[in-house]
Order: C-alpha cells, then structure tokens, then sequence
C-alpha cells in the first residue's frame, strides 16, 4: 500500500507542479489513480504497480524531443498550422499611480490629470474615469470633517459613526473609489485615535451590548483599514471586531441543510477572523482557506450521503447544482480550487435561499417545486459569470440523469416541448411562469392563435372584381356598332386589332418576347404593324413615328427596276413628259399605307390603361408630343388621359432671378402631371397649305432638331388621316439651366389637332388652362361666322393672345392688351421662331396662370369629358393609397422604417451579421465549433423571435396594405400600386431634395474650411452633421420595395413557428402575383446586402404553384455605378427598373418576362427572369466593405445567371476585369455548386460606328488578360483550367458589342439616340439567339432555379477569403507574403526556442536563478534586426511591391507583437521554473517524510477500524476523510488549474490557417476517437 500510495503521490506532484513529463502525460485524475491503487493492493499483484510513461511525436520539427519545442515548432509551420494571438489587457499609468503610489507625489491628483490628458490629446480619445476638480472637492470635505473630529469627546456614540458611514458613502460616490477615505480620513491621527478609544470603551460593555457597534465599524474599516500604511492599532480594532470563539470541527456529521449552512457559515468567519488576526500573514490566511475548503468538502458530502440514505434525490440536487457551480468534482467529493470567504457565502446563501422557495413551492404544487429545481440548474452561476448554451445544456443533460424519470408528467412535458431546442431564453421563461403559477400550456397556443387571427384579419376573403370602365365601354360600343365610324372599324380590321377593341390589349402584349424580337426588321403588312410599333417603343426608337407599311401591289409604288424593264419600248416625249395636266388621285384612295398617327391611336383606343400609361411613358421617353385630350371615334366622347400620363418623370433646372443674384432650382424626377407649369396652346382656325402649326412648335421645342409633333412633312405623313381629328397633344419645354435655354421655366404645349371650329370643347377647355393662346389663322379675309366667333372670343378672353396670320406678310405687331397679331407669309423660319418665341417669354413673365394635369380634372370634368383615372377600380385604389400615405405622413419621415417598418432594421441587420458568422466563425474566440454554432444559432432564433413581438400585431400600415394586396383583384392592385408610388414619391421627394441641398451646402463649407485651414474641431463638428444628414437621407428613402421587404421579414421570422398555416403563404402569394403582373421584385436586400433565402424560396415555391414548373432563362446586368444597366434593360425589355443618376438601384431586383407561345418550342424556354443590380465600385461605399460587397454581389448575379450583360462605361474595361477575376475564382472554390454561366461586354457610350474594329487590340489584350488570371487563379486551387472561357462562357469576337451615345443632344430636352436603340434590337436578338443555342441541361426549371439560388448564396456565404481582395494577382500575392512570413516567424521562433532551452539547462544546473527582459531582448536583438532587414528588402524589391504597400505595416505589427509574446513567455516560463526548481527542491526534501506520514495514517486507519464489521460504504466514508485531509495539507502550494478547451484550441488553429469554405463542417463531421493514448519511446 505504501508503493501504491507513492506513485500516487508521484502522479499528483506532476499534475501540480507541471514540466515535461507532465505536460506529456496530461491531466490525471488523483482520485481514479488512488482507487485503481488501492484495488492493485487488494490483489496483491505488485508488477502491476509500476506506471510507465512513453510519449510519441506527431508533426511539427522531426528533429526535435524536446516537448516545448515540438510545440512550438508544431504552431509556427505556417503551412499547416497559425499563432492564436490572444492580446493584452492594458492599465492605464495613471491608474497604478493613483491606487499603489499616491504617498509618492506631492500631488497624486494633477499627475494623474495631467498624464490622462496629455494621453487623451495624443490619441484623440476619450477617458471616462472622473478626475479633476470632483476629487479635489471631495479631499477638502474629508480634511474639514476631520477637524470636526479632532472636537469629538470619547464616548461610543452611534450617531457618530452614523455620520462617518454617511461621510464615507459621499466620498465613494464623488470619486468612484476610496483612495480619498484610506488616504484622509483613515490616516487622520483624530480620527484613529477616536476609533481606538470607541473599542476600548466597548471592551467593558457586555457583548450583546456591542454588536451594532462592530457591524458599523466593520462597514466603516473593512477591508480599506489594510491600506493605510500607518495606523498602529489596526490589527487591535480589526481582532476585536472579528473576535470569535468557535472551534473547526474536525469530521463533521451533516445531516440536515441547515447544519451544513451553519457549517459553511463557520468556516466563513474563520476565514475572516484568521484573515484580520493581529500580525496575520499570507500564509495564514492560504492555512485557512485549506481548512475551509476542507471542511466545506466533507460536510457536503457528508450531506449527500444522508441525502442518498433517505432517498431525496431532489435535495441532493438541489445541493449538488450549487456547490458544482462554486467548482465541486461529485466524483472526487472535492473542490477544484481553494474556497474563499466569497465562495462560502455564495454557497450559504443560495443554499439557504433555493431551500426555502423549494420547500415552500413543494407544499403548494410539486410542479412548480420542480420548475425552479430546473430554474436554478439553468441560471444558479456566482456573479460576473454567464452561463452558456453548451453549459446549460450539460446541466439539463445531469438534471434529467439525476432524476431519471423522476419529474412529474407537467415537467415531463414541458421537457419533451423543448427537447432538441436550443431556445434556453424561452424555456427559462415557461418555468418562470410555471413557477409563479401563471404559465398556461396553451400559452404559446393562444399566441399563435393571435397571430393566426391576425393573419386572417388581414386576408380576408377576396373581393368581387369592381366592374372595369373598359367592360362599360365594351357594352357600350356593341350598343353603338350600328352607328359606329364604319372607317375606324374598317382600319382596326386592316391592323388585325379588332378583337382588341374597346381596351383588350394589355401590358402582355407589349413585353411579351414575341418573334420581331429576334431579328430587326421591317413590317410586311399591316396587320404586323401593331407588334411592330410596341417593339420598336420599346426599345426607344423615336423612329417608331414614323413606321409605314408600303403595299407592294400599289401600282403608285412600282421598283424602278420593273420600270427600266421597258428599254424597247420609245421613250416619252419632250411634250408629253411636261404635260402639267393632274393625273387622278392615286393615294386619295384607303388602299395607301396607314397614316403613322393613325396607327398610333388606334393602338391607345385598343390598349387599356395600363398599357396606355406604359405607352405614354416611352413616347415621353422619345421626346414625342403625348395625347391629352381624346375623341373617342365610336362615341364622340371626348377622353381626359390623367391617369395614362401619371407615370411620366422630368428632370430639369430653371433660374430664379431675385435683384441682381440668380439662383438655379432643380427639379429631380419630377412626375410631370403633378408640376405647377404655364400652358401654351396652339390651335388653327381654317385650312393652311402654306403653313403648320406642328412644324413651329418642332421649332419651338427643340429648334427643328426633333419633331417633338407629328407633321404633314414628315416621313410616311398623308394628306388623309382618320384618328388625329380633334385630338389634344401635350409636349413639355424642360430647361436645363443653361443660357441658350429657349425659355427659363417648364412650358406646357399643346396642340389642337384640326380646325378649332369643329372642336368647340376641346377649344374651351384650352382657354381656360392656358396661358397664353397661340391661333394659326387663314383665309383670315373670307372667314365664315364660326371663325370669326371664335377670334372674337379669343380677343375678348383675359388670357394673351398671338395670332399668326397665314396669308398676311407685314402686319404691324402692335402690342394691345396681350393681343398680338403676326403675319407669317414668306417668312424666313428662323426669324419668326426667334420673334414668336421672345413674345411668349415676354408675355409668361407676366402670367400668374400656372395649372397642372392634375389641377385641371375638375374642369375636364366640368365640360363633360370622361377622366381615365374615374374607372371605379382607379377611385377604389387610389383612395386606399392616399389612406395608406396618410399612415406615413403621421410619422417623421426619418423614422418611418424605425416605426412602421421595424423588421428590417437594426434587428435584421443583426440577424444577417449573425448568419454570416455561423458560417465563416470569425469571432468564435476560445469556443468550440459546436459550441460557437449552438450560441449564433440561439442568437438568430432570439432576433426572430423579437421581431415576431414586433411585427404583430400588425401596425395598421402592414396590415391594410397586405390586406388589399390580398383581397382585391389584378387591376385594381395594378392602380394602387401606380397610386402608392405616386403619393409616396409626392411625400418624400420634397423632403430629399431639402435633405440634398443641406448636405451640399455643409460638403460646400467643409471644402472651403480645408482650404482655409480652419479649426479641427470645426471641421469634425460640420463632417458629424454631414453624416447625420447622409443618414436621414437613407431613412427617408422609402418605395414600394421596403413594405415587400417588411412582408419578407414577417414571413422568415414566421419560420420558427412551429404550427403552419394557410395564412402564412399568402404572403410570398402576393409577391409571386406581382411579379407575374409584371412588377420587379427584390432578390437581395440592398440595404443589408443578403438574400433572404426563406422568402424568395416560398416566391418561386407560389410561383410554380401558379405557373407550373416552367422553363426560364436568367439574364443579369452588371456593371460599375451609373453606366445605364437599368436603362439598358428598361430599353430591350420594357421593364419598370428604377432609373437615374447615381445608385437608383439598391441590392438586385429580379422580373419575369414571358416568351411568346410561338417561341417557347424554338428558344427552349418559357420566361426570361432578368436580374438587376445595385453599381459597383459606388463612391459613397467606398471602402474595404465595398469592396467585399461588390465581389459577393458580382460573384452571385454571375453565377446565378444563364447570361450576364457586363455593363462598362467607355471603351476600358478594366474595372470589370478585377470584379471578373474575383469571380472566377470564388467560382472555382465553389465546386459544389454546378454553374455555367457566360457573358457580354458591353461598350456604352461608343459614338464610332467602326469601333469593333478599331479595338480589336484592345479585345486581343482583354482575352489574355482574363485567361492569365484565369490560370494564376486556377493553380492557386489546383484546377485544370487555361482560359477565362472554361469557367464563364466568353467569346472575343461575338460577345462584345459597342454602344452609341444613349442621348442625341442634351438633355433634358434630347430624345434618345436611334442607333442606340439599334444597338439594343441587335442585342436583344444576340441575347435570345445565344439563350436558343445553350444546351437544354443549362436551361433550369424555376424548382432547380431556386435550388442553385440557395446553394450558390451558401456557398457565397462559407467563402470569404477572396472577396476581400482587388483581383486574383492581389491574391497570389497575399499567399506569397504569407509563406515569407511564415519563413521569418520560424526564425524568429526557433531563435528564442533555443535561448530558452539555454536558458533552461542554465536553470536546472543552479547557475541562473533570475531573468530580466533586458537580458532575453539582447539575446534576441540580433535575429530581430536580420529579420526586420529581410522584411523591408521583400517589400521593397518584390516585383509586386506596389501590392504589397498595402499589408507592410500590418505584417511589422504582427512581428513585432510576435516578438514581444514570444519574449514575455520566455520570460515567464523562465520564472515558472525557477520557482518549480525550488519547489522540487523542497518536494523532495519532504518527499520521503509525505510517505511515512501516509504510512502511519493508514496505519491508524487499519487499526481503528480493525475488528469492526464495517460496510464498503463505510469504509469508504472513512478513507475519503483520510484522503481529503491529506490533499489539503499537500496541496498547500499548488496553484489553481488552469482550464483549456482543447478542442477549441485546435479548432482555432485550424480555422485560422485552411480557408475553403464550408471548413468547419468537415471539422464538426470529422470522427473523434473516445481515447488518446500518450506513449514515449524508451531511449
């Protein structure tokens, strides 16, 4: 038993005292090894008492046995493996100089203020500590309150004390910590002598009588009494106060609770009394807490053995929860470390406290008595500590196997409800309610019963659909057929249109991909004429004006070749060939080609609403003149076209003049028909061959560079036309702030088709908006009674009046009254505009008459005319708009998202940070993979479940406009769509452009101030409100796109519930019909940068649902900010992007366009998704950030389509090549992900019509460049790839296409370049023709395409590392510098390895008993030196030294805070030697005296127990008191053990160094063994 109990010894020496064999044998439980001893001895087999230790080196240097070599040697090899870096905590100087040297300055206080603020000024940061003149108030209260002392008589006075206590807690409060009492107060030779008498005087009292008096000198000295260094009778006050007479029991018998608190509280005040003894040492006090600690060990086991006895397997744990979260080992009944005066009353106090509620619950309800049971297990923690989930967990896991079965079914229950979870804030919360008695089980139930009602509130049953204007109509016209215009029909039937009359073709018909769009053409008949037109609007062409149809069998348009066949036959005569005698009419016929106008409006009389404001919008887009007031040809009712014209936007700039200064205001986007404007109309009275009022407006408008008005001179015009009678037209003059603009302010003009004598309403509806009135008169000498009715009228109305008189040449312009006449007879053009156009400007001047589109429905209606915008569905959504912008206006603009919209932000933000995380575990610290993946994801959970407690119920915003979505039919969502975006750019625009003007008004000063070299904190101040202001301007941006983001977000955090419902999935219903109704749709969060997964999955999920599992083809843009992407793709397929300069587009946007019938079997597909996107490289996101996001977002839109337009600005490409680059080879370390995605350049803004051919260099060098990278890349992750080609499909020759200019002239009044719509036809065809070659199997299903969005966006999400690079060179470059700095950091490891293996012999040998961290930097200031050399010449010669800049003080940093680690280990492993040299010394000195001394314990042991019949319990009982005691006197010396996560050590090592994504999973999947076995060779 003696060898057995020395190798047991042995083995507890090495865990304690550490070093090699230590270090390699690991941690060794003593008590196992003891009771695997003791059975050895039973056995009486004494071979099998040897222990053998043997150690086996795996990795790291070969060359090598030394242990802390090996491992160093194994964290330095940067090929495998990298240094944990843990950092240092700093004091701050100041503060050691105001608690420990504050008797070592004449003024303590200013050199501490004064180094604190030299330290704040240096690094411009602020210091929260409180100094200054609150100190040097409180010093002078404390010294005059001691001359009040000094006048005290010695009496023990309470009231006294009293007012020390009150002065002490004052002076605690003003400075924050008690150097003002110990140093002042305490050290007051009155105030000591005042507290030395007070005890001498209670030593005479009775000790009942003095009680209170101890409790407050003990609150008054305790513990700051030690800290005055000069107060002699300290230790007599400190001895009286704590003077007991109890006695240590020496094997205590515990067996109820209350004697166990009792005991702990003993042991307290024998720490106390031990720790505040007269001439108490350290030692002294380390003796008591050895003795406490053993004590405390042996009455609690002592308890949980009666405890086991009776059965009360719920006190024991009550017990046991409690003394294991103050470190007690259940298997060796010990503590982990030694218990101080905190641990004990900590224990007492929860014991008694958990006792009491546990007993008191037991006799109401056992249930509840149970709940906090698990309450305490979950929380029960000493204080400043947390618990984790992993912790947490094991805890449940003990609980439940301490019970087994045990707990009552309601907790059985609520156990089984949370089983699996890792929601512990929920589960605490149930077994609080439990526990107060007011948890009802159903709880959770009538919460989603809330919910669910919520939901059902919300959607109600769908709605009837309202009776449309155009189903009125529709019956209306068939009522009328009899008398209908009979010409009108017969031209719907030429055009193929009848079955779309009255108002059946609608936006399907326009941005369907039809055959046209595959090549461009010219139509062949006239029924092609319609689908003709819509394509060529749709793509800009303002050409569209003039598209005839030529009938090849009009005799009048016979070739000239069929002409010159004739040669036999004689030539015509002179005489003949002059004959002036009129031929008949040939084109006087219908059988001519279509009047263009013709066509035009037969398609506004065919087309609905909808398709009318898509139409009107693109003729605005094209400078065309619009109509506004329509006779309709059936009925002769005359329509008002408000609604059509809503959508259009202006921008433009005109000046203020006031006194000398002239100010420009800027309109931005500006909805047309809302813009307060002076209207100029134009009418004719009588017939004028000579003269045409379209022709001067052109002149007017645009000074005959475009026919903004369709006129009898333009291509394909006929002297018959049947639709443009009485027809209204609006054309807006927008300037552009320039001096040469034509007129300063926004001028509306309109025309009056026909002469005005037929168009009565039409005429007085114009007089009463306009301005000012323009008439065109002829025949002005024989003008019938109408005519002159009409002047008459004219020249008597109050507004201004120009008449232009056709077949006058010289009339005096003599102005009377605003009525000017001109006579415009073989007048030069220009002349007459210059003239015409100085008069309206005079006479606008004067005019107060401003009206807009919108103010003038009141008299449209007044005179009869039908408004579009009065359909009952039109009213019905236009009024729940305006209820819905009302909501809004009652917030402040700026927290609207705050209040109304609160899931998307901070706390989406939040979750989006923590599912980034849970992937790429950067701040995983010393946590375990499992550990840090179960603690994000309780974390997202809470962030869902706050926005659940958020987001219902309902606000009354959300729910009306879900609602409505919901229940109302397509046409009416199509206008309360249209309606919410008008009212809420109405509310927000104005407050933007304040914000605009503010921000560049503070960016203005800031600029000058650096100029002037004003003052920094000037400056700081203004960049503050600046950002305070570019912040408001993000908040105060709110569209359509954030309330279906908000409904986004309500349905992810809906996902955790449990129970599904029907309710749930009408939210992404919505959005899947919106986007089949043709409304983009978010894909990627542009404010938070991340894709929603949960929410497009359930889109495309009620997508198939809808449509089927359809083919589609992806087609994406992408391209650096502002390069016109989505004008782009506006343009080829008349989609609803957002447009302007700067970033519109936030995120990616995704819309479904449909391929016609008649393709769907040739291109192979059934829709085109197109996938819109934010710019890149944008200025106000300039940053490291930046360029992570762009690389992510260009990665993604890559990947997920089957084509991506790469979108470049000029002819130079190069900002794209880095992007592709990062692309490429984020692709080739995304191998789970199956992609072939492929590209088109396109050149914007390419006016030379041969620049194909002039860049051909420029491609050449492209091509190479991409391929180059192509392979650096491919190497780099070891792929067998040549050429950019083999990973993105590209071909030099036929996937680069250049672009003319997009404007001709300058806008705002320019229309849109012709060839840049030719650009875009040949595109498109280009695209679709490349869409039809690819193979079936790259073509998804909308099923597979969600899947490859979800697996592309994971894989996104597990890779990191290369986003955060420029290209792929950056790269290669980065991995470079790291194998150098792996080279010097070896060195520089190995170099101190080997001082401190000299260092150590020098140790173990007794020459050396003392290191400084002078002596290690001398002996390690040479290999610095070497290698700060290396490190400068690598950065400076490298051949990509300019890459390298970037990361050179980053890499010295890191060495010099290596060397600096590495030099303090040293130094401290030095001196932890040194002290376990001399410890050894002593261990051995007494080792043989530890073995006697066990030898005659056991001895005494045997022979007490000998001849008694005892138990293995029993005996057992006896042997853990010998045993216990025996630890705690050896133990004496040992430190605390010091805790490491192995498993988190390694997985940091490993985390740090292998960066492919989706690493951590192959570590948390990888199979660990139960065991390792630790063996060392024998040398």
């Amino acid at each position: 038993m003696k060898q057995q109990t020395s190798e047991a010894l042995n083995s507890f020496v090495r865990m304690n005292y550490g070093g090699f064999l230590a270090n390699a044998a690991g941690p060794l439980d003593v008590s196992k090894s003891s009771s695997k001893a003791s059975v050895l001895g039973k056995a009486g087999d004494s071979s099998q008492t040897a222990i053998h230790l043997s150690v086996v080196n795996t990795g790291g240097p070969p060359d090598t046995a030394s242990l802390p070599q090996w491992k160093t040697g194994l964290v330095s090899d940067n090929t495998t493996w990298c240094v944990i870096d843990r950092g240092f905590e700093l004091v701050p100087v100041w503060d050691v100089i105001l608690y420990n040297h504050s008797r070592d300055f004449k003024s303590v206080g200013q050199m501490s203020r004064a180094l604190r603020d030299a330290y704040k000024e240096l690094t411009k940061q602020s210091i929260g500590t409180i100094f200054g003149k609150e100190i040097d108030i409180a010093v002078q209260e404390a010294r005059d309150f001691m001359g009040t002392v000094k006048t005290w008589e010695v009496t023990v006075d309470e009231k006294k004390l009293l007012r020390l206590m009150e002065l002490k807690d004052d002076l605690n409060a003003r400075t924050r910590n008690p150097s003002v009492w110990i140093n002042v107060c305490l050290s007051d030779k009155a105030l000591q002598d005042f507290l030395v008498n007070t005890v001498r005087s209670c030593q005479e009292s009775p000790p009942e009588n003095t009680s209170s008096i101890k409790v407050m000198l003990r609150s008054l000295l305790d513990p700051h009494i030690y800290a005055v260094k000069d107060f002699p009778e300290a230790s007599f006050i400190m001895q009286w106060i704590f003077q007991t007479g109890h006695q240590l029991p020496s094997s205590p018998k515990v067996s109820e609770l209350g004697d166990l608190i009792k005991t702990l509280q003993q042991m307290k005040e024998h720490i106390h009394a031990v720790t505040y003894a007269p001439a108490s040492s350290a030692s002294a006090v380390h003796e008591a807490k050895i003795e406490a600690t053993l004590t405390s060990s042996l009455a609690i086991y002592s308890f949980l053995q009666s405890l086991q006895e009776r059965a009360q397997k719920d006190m024991e744990l009550l017990v046991l929860l409690i003394a294991s979260s103050t470190g007690y080992q259940v298997e060796s009944s010990t503590f982990q470390h030694l218990l101080g005066h905190p641990e004990i009353q900590y224990m007492a106090k929860e014991m008694a406290a958990a006792h009491e509620e546990y007993v008191n619950l037991k006799e109401q309800d056992a249930d509840r008595a149970e709940a906090s049971l698990l309450l305490l297990g979950l929380t029960v923690t000493p204080e400043s500590q947390e618990l984790s989930p992993e912790q947490k967990r094991e805890r449940l896991v003990f609980m439940e196997d301490h019970m087994k079965g045990l707990w009552s079914p309601r907790i059985k229950n609520l156990l089984q409800k949370h089983s699996g979870g890792t929601d512990w804030e929920r589960l605490e919360r149930d077994l609080r309610s439990l526990i107060s008695g007011c948890l009802d089980e159903k709880l959770d139930e009538q919460r989603m019963q809330n919910i669910l009602r919520d939901l059902e509130d919300t959607f109600q049953t769908p709605q009837h659909p309202i009776q449309s204007h155009s189903k009125l109509d529709s019956s209306q016209s068939k009522s009328d057929e009899a008398t209908a215009n009979q010409e009108f029909l017969q031209l719907l039937k030429r055009l193929g249109l009848q079955s779309h009359y009255p108002r059946n073709m609608g936006m399907g018909d326009f941005y369907t991909i039809c055959k046209i769009s595959l090549q461009d053409s010219q139509p062949s008949k006239d029924t092609e004429l319609p689908c003709y037109f819509l394509q060529k609007l749709l793509i800009g062409d303002y050409q569209v004006r003039y598209l005839t149809c030529w009938d090849q069998n009009n005799p009048g348009l016979e070739s000239m070749s069929e002409s010159t066949e004739q040669e036999d036959e004689p030539s015509e005569s002179f005489e003949n060939f002059l004959d002036l005698e009129e031929a008949a009419p040939e084109g006087a016929n219908r059988d001519g080609h279509v009047h263009p106008m013709d066509l035009q409006m037969a398609i506004f009389h065919c087309a609905d609403d909808f398709l009318r404001q898509t139409l009107a919008t693109k003729l605005a887009f094209c400078q065309l003149a619009l109509p506004l007031l329509v006779p309709n040809p059936c009925t002769s009712r005359i329509e008002f076209l408000l609604y059509a014209l809503s959508q259009i936007q202006r921008s433009w700039k005109e000046g203020e003049k006031s006194g000398k200064e002239a100010g420009a205001k800027s309109y931005n986007n500006k909805l047309i028909f809302q813009a307060q404007t002076p209207f100029v109309s134009f009418i004719r009275i009588g017939s004028s061959a000579s003269s045409s009022k379209s022709q001067l407006l052109n002149a007017l408008l645009s000074k005959r560079k475009h026919d903004t008005f369709f006129h009898r001179q333009c291509r394909g015009s006929t002297r018959e036309r049947l639709l443009m009678e009485g027809v209204v037209e609006i054309a807006w003059y927008c300037p552009r702030g320039s001096p040469d603009d034509t007129f300063e302010r926004c001028v509306a003009f309109c025309n009056l088709h026909g002469d005005a004598r037929d168009h009565g309403a039409q005429l007085q509806f114009l007089q009463e908006i306009s301005a000012v009135n323009v008439a065109l008169v002829s025949d002005s000498g024989h003008m019938d009674i109408r005519g002159k009715k009409l002047l008459q009228d004219l020249l008597q109305s109050p507004r201004p009046l120009i008449c232009l008189l056709a077949e006058k040449e010289n009339v005096a312009t003599v102005r009377r009254s605003k009525k000017l006449k001109i006579g415009i007879k073989n007048r030069n053009e220009a002349e007459l505009v210059i003239q015409l156009t100085k008069i309206i400007r005079n006479l606008l001047e004067g005019s107060s008459s401003h009206f807009s589109l919108n103010a003038s429905v009141d008299k449209a209606r007044q005179h009869g005319f039908i408004v579009d915008a009065d359909q009952p569905a039109c009213v019905t959504a236009k009024a729940k708009a305006k209820e819905l912008v009302d909501l809004l206006k009652k917030e402040k603009l700026s927290e609207i998202k705050s209040q109304l919209l609160p899931l998307q932000g901070k706390l989406w933000y939040q979750w989006c940070k923590k599912d980034k995380e849970l992937t790429r575990l950067q701040e995983k610290g010393n946590k375990s993979i499992e550990h840090h993946r179960s603690q994000i994801e309780y974390e997202k959970n809470a962030i869902r479940r706050k926005q659940i407690e958020q987001a219902f119920p309902l606000n009354p915003l959300m729910k009306s406009f879900l609602g409505f979505l919901q229940a109302q039919p397509a046409d009416t969502k199509k206008y309360f769509l249209q309606w919410m975006k008008v009212f809420m750019d109405e509310l927000f625009c104005g407050r933007l452009e304040e914000l605009r003007r503010d921000y560049h008004k503070l960016w203005s000063e800031i600029r000058t101030g650096k100029k002037n070299q004003e003052n920094n904190s000037v400056n700081a101040q203004l960049r503050n409100q600046l950002h305070s202001i570019s912040d408001e301007l993000s908040d105060s941006s709110i569209g359509l796109q954030h309330l279906l983001r908000e409904a986004g977000q309500i349905y992810e955090a809906l996902e955790l519930m449990e129970t599904k419902n029907y309710n749930f999935d009408k939210l992404p219903e919505i959005a899947a019909e919106l986007m089949v109704l043709g409304y983009p749709m978010e894909l990627m969060d542009g404010d938070a940068s991340y894709l929603p997964l949960q929410w497009v999955g359930a889109i495309f999920d009620s997508l198939i649902e809808r449509l089927g599992d359809k083919r589609v083809f992806v087609l994406s843009v992408l391209g650096i900010q502002s390069t016109g992407k989505s004008t782009l793709l506006n343009a080829m397929f008349g989609l609803q992007f957002n447009v302007s300069a700067g970033r519109c587009t936030r995120g990616a946007f995704m819309q479904l366009i449909p391929v016609g019938e008649e393709l769907q079997q040739d291109l192979g597909f059934d829709f085109v998704l197109v996938v819109d996107t934010e710019g890149l490289r944008a200025i106000e996101m300039a940053n490291k950030q930046s360029l992570n996001h762009d690389n992510e977002l260009a990665t993604f839109v890559i990947g997920v389509g089957n084509l991506t337009v790469i979108n470049i600005f000029g002819e130079n490409p190069s900002e794209m090549q880095d992007v592709l680059q990062i692309a490429v080879q984020a692709f080739l370390r995304m191998k789970k992900v199956n992609l072939s995605p492929s590209c088109i350049f396109v050149h914007q803004n390419v006016g030379e019509a041969t620049a194909q051919e002039q860049n051909t260099e420029g491609q050449r060098r492209l091509q190479e460049k991409l391929d180059e990278m192509t392979v650096v890349a491919a190497q780099q992750e070891f792929c067998d790839i040549s050429s950019f080609s083999d990973v993105i499909g590209f071909d030099v020759n036929t996937h680069i296409h250049y672009f003319a200019h997009l404007w001709e002239g300058n806008p705002p009044m320019a229309p849109p370049n012709p060839s840049y719509s030719q650009n875009v036809q040949q595109l498109k065809s280009k695209i679709l023709q490349a869409a039809q070659k690819q193979s079936q199997r790259s073509i998804l299903r909308l099923s597979s395409l969600k899947d490859r969005i979800g697996d592309l966006w994971n894989a996104l999400l597990n890779e990191n590392f290369v986003f955060s690079f420029k290209n792929s060179l950056e790269i290669a470059v980065y991995r470079r510098l790291e194998s150098a700095f792996s080279q010097w950091t070896w060195k520089l490891r190995s170099h101190i390895l080997d001082v401190q293996m000299r260092l150590d012999n020098r140790i173990r040998n007794g020459d050396l008993q003392n290191v400084t961290r002078e002596e290690l930097e001398g002996l390690v200031q040479e290999t610095s030196d070497a290698i700060e050399k290396k490190v400068g010449k690598y950065f400076r010669e490298d051949k990509d030294s300019e890459i390298l800049v970037q990361w050179k003080s980053s890499i010295e940093l890191k060495l010099n805070d290596l060397k600096e680690a590495l030099l303090h280990e040293t130094k401290k492993k030095c001196e932890n030697l040194i002290e376990l040299q001399k410890e050894q010394r002593k261990l051995d000195a007494r080792k043989l005296e530890y073995e006697d001394e066990l030898l005659r314990r056991s001895r005494e042991l045997a022979v007490t127990l000998k001849g008694k019949s005892l138990s293995e319990r029993e005996l057992k009982d006896n042997f853990t008191l010998v045993w216990n005691k025996w630890i705690a006197e050896v133990s004496r010396a040992a430190r605390p053990p010091e805790r490491v996560d192995i498993d988190a050590e390694i997985d940091d090592v490993l985390l740090g160094h292998f960066k492919e994504p989706g690493f951590h999973e192959r570590i948390s999947h990888f199979p660990k063994a139960e065991d390792f076995l630790l063996t060392r060779r024998n040398t």
